[in-house]
């Protein structure tokens, strides 16, 4: 208690939670009385007249409306205050929350005019203000809240001071109590927003096999992703190893799936192995006894041994053949069919083989030799166990040694020697014949046909050796005389002819020889065969029209010659005549210089040229038919042939003489040596080639087909 001035002024100070109450006493008699509820009264005239208190002298502005406490009152009064607080006049209750935070004072006047006085204070309430560091996070994050606008605070989960650290695991609302200097308090409040984690896992197939990969696929709908690879795709391509991935969604929140661990696994294990890597060919349809070609059929049944299905060994001519229980089919030369079978470790699986050339099983991998084409291959073995694994083999099918061989004519006289026209690729075999009575070369095919027995061969050629043992036959006749004459070669008389190059053996020529068989089916003029290079570039020919015959010749000096002409001797239609022209310079009169024989016999010759003194040398084509004048040959030629000698009236007899049904004279037994030019017009030929069989000037048909050569021969 503090006296001042002899007025008095006395302060109780409370601490309870309200704050303080104070009373003071402004009277002029300086007498102080202290109040039992901590209030103090002021009197008049030395004697206690009224006095007021509060049970505080200082409030909070959410305290509770207080009521005063009034005492010596000599009856009802009322109550007043400066400006700001709100108070009931007549109880003296004081509206806290009404009245504006500062400090007042109360006055007190009785019926008496006595007064009293309370001053007292309304302290605002402090302001708290909560602030976060983060106010939406994910579970497992910590944010930090401060709160400010007090002295001291606590807050709803217990902690204490201005700032707390919190980590909830769902959304919570934060609140913090501040309390001032006044010891007034107040609260501010936040929400913690917290987020699930996502779910994020990895999925997909954890096993990939050697030389590939796999792929891990995380969580779909997320908004980025981090691999443990470095990877930020949903998806990616792995190979063995442990693998984790961190999604985060939309909200920010990450988690982590948990390990997944990648297993490589080893490819199938197989060995595929041929016992070669290359084979020899085996003939298309080679079926019959294993190790021999089937190419001869005329041996008889009764020539069979026992029909017990095995082959038996028949040995013809000094060769061992082999043939089936059928009797009749002779096996000639070796070959395997053997199929290739592969030895197979390990997976199965299945064989390929990309050209669709080799005929192979796909199971068993087995090769058919007689249905594929010659050529190297890459056999693929693919296994069919949980990782597919391939095996290649390289298999070389090889072609059959070169076997083919030929001779000029499939039938030839009993004369003379024949030596082969087609020789084959593969050399070093070794020559045949059955059955017996041919006498043959066995190395080189010459065959001596004069020491030959007349009948019909199977010649029969087998290679040996490092390649692909072959064999090959040739059908061939000895005939008593003659050839075997098949064909001869039809024109239209429109554009058909036969181009047989130059026939340079006769450049120049003094003796020269030219026959033919000629059939003549149409009218008209006509120069059926010769060469031609202008009028002073001729060198035979021959000119028939319609009753008789000229030949011009072109001489050394290219000046032209009507060597022949007869106007009279009678070339009928439509049957066949054999034609021979001889020229020999050495003959003494101009008339002898160019014989003409029709049939095998000489013609007179009525118009006789001035004297050659050799043939004349052109570089044009021999042509036969006649493609040098618009009188194209309407009809059919054989068996023309060109020496460079002049024939005998006898030797050109014999060439007419031996034409019997289907043959003609073998014209090689004629002054062979001189025989330039040979071409038997369809026997031995193949279309459009004319092939001249004693020397080089092979014909090409022009403006023809393979019809024109046809089965109409002289007789």
């Amino acid at each position: 208690m503090a006296v001042e001035n002899g007025w008095g002024q006395g302060a109780i100070n409370n601490t309870n939670d309200y704050g303080k109450a104070k009373a003071n006493s402004t009277n002029g008699f300086g007498k102080i009385y202290e109040s039992t509820n901590a209030g103090l009264t002021n009197i008049v005239g030395g004697d206690p007249v009224v006095s007021i208190s509060y049970a505080f002298n200082s409030f909070c502005a959410d305290a509770s409306d207080p009521t005063p406490t009034v005492s010596n009152n000599a009856g009802a009064g009322a109550f007043s205050s400066t400006t700001g607080l709100v108070i009931n006049s007549t109880t003296g209750v004081i509206d806290i929350d009404a009245s504006t935070a500062s400090t007042y004072t109360v006055t007190y006047t009785d019926t008496d005019a006595a007064t009293a006085i309370f001053d007292l204070t309304i302290h605002a309430l402090p302001t708290v203000t909560v602030s976060v560091s983060a106010g939406t996070i994910c579970v497992g994050e910590s944010t930090t809240i401060t709160a400010s606008g007090a002295s001291s605070y606590s807050w709803s989960n217990g902690s204490t001071g201005n700032s707390i650290t919190v980590s909830p695991t769902t959304t919570t609302t934060f609140t913090a109590t501040g309390t001032d200097s006044n010891g007034c308090t107040n609260t501010g409040a936040t929400t913690i927003t917290v987020n699930a984690l996502p779910s994020v896992s990895i999925s997909g197939t954890l096993t990939y096999c050697a030389g590939s990969t796999t792929t891990l696929t995380a969580t779909a709908g997320l908004s980025s992703y981090l691999w443990s690879t470095g990877a930020t795709t949903q998806a990616i391509n792995v190979t063995a190893g442990s693998y984790t991935v961190t999604g985060t969604d939309s909200n920010g929140c990450s988690a982590t799936s948990s390990a997944s661990a990648v297993t490589e696994l080893p490819l199938d294990s197989a060995t595929v192995t041929y016992s070669a890597s290359a084979y020899c060919q085996v003939p298309t349809g080679a079926t019959a006894v294993e190790g021999y070609y089937p190419l001869y059929t005329t041996e008889s049944a009764a020539q069979a041994e026992s029909s017990d299905g095995t082959a038996h060994a028949h040995t013809l001519s000094g060769t061992t053949y082999y043939m089936p229980n059928d009797g009749v089919t002779i096996y000639h030369g070796t070959y395997s069919l053997t199929t290739p079978a592969p030895t197979i470790t390990g997976e199965t699986g299945a064989f390929s083989e990309s050209t669709g050339n080799l005929t192979i099983d796909s199971s068993t991998g087995v090769i058919t030799l007689n249905s594929s084409t010659t050529g190297t291959y890459t056999v693929v073995y693919t296994t069919n166990g949980t990782c597919p694994n391939t095996v290649n083999n390289t298999v070389t099918i090889n072609a059959l040694d070169g076997a083919t061989f030929g001779y000029s004519a499939s039938s030839l006289p009993q004369t003379g020697t024949a030596s082969l026209t087609t020789t084959p690729t593969t050399s070093g075999g070794v020559y045949s014949a059955y059955p017996s009575g041919l006498s043959i070369n066995s190395s080189t095919g010459e065959i001596d046909l004069a020491a030959s027995t007349i009948q019909s061969y199977k010649i029969f050629y087998e290679t040996s050796g490092a390649g692909c043992p072959n064999s090959s036959t040739f059908d061939l006749s000895v005939t008593a005389s003659g050839l075997s004459n098949t064909y001869s070669i039809s024109f239209d008389g429109i554009d058909d002819y036969i181009d047989a190059g130059n026939i340079s053996a006769l450049n120049g020529a003094t003796q020269a020889t030219w026959s033919c068989w000629y059939k003549r089916t149409g009218g008209g003029s006509t120069h059926f065969m010769g060469t031609w290079g202008g009028a002073s570039a001729r060198l035979f020919l021959p000119y028939q029209f319609s009753s008789g015959m000229a030949v011009y010749m072109g001489n050394s000096t290219g000046t032209s010659k009507t060597m022949f002409q007869n106007n009279s001797c009678g070339i009928s239609q439509n049957t066949w005549h054999h034609f021979a022209f001889v020229y020999n310079e050495a003959e003494s009169s101009n008339a002898d210089k160019l014989k003409f024989y029709l049939d095998g016999t000489q013609i007179a010759n009525t118009v006789a040229g001035s004297a050659l003194t050799s043939l004349n040398t052109v570089t044009n084509s021999f042509n036969i038919g006649a493609p040098f004048t618009s009188a194209f040959l309407t009809g059919n030629l054989d068996e023309i042939a060109i020496w460079n000698k002049a024939l005998t009236s006898t030797q050109v007899q014999s060439i007419y003489n031996a034409t019997s049904s289907g043959l003609t004279k073998d014209l090689s037994t004629i002054e062979s040596s001189n025989l330039k030019h040979w071409w038997r017009m369809g026997d031995g030929d193949t279309y459009p080639t004319i092939t001249d069989n004693a020397g080089n000037n092979d014909g090409t048909m022009t403006n023809m087909s393979s019809t024109d050569i046809v089965s109409d021969t002289p007789t």
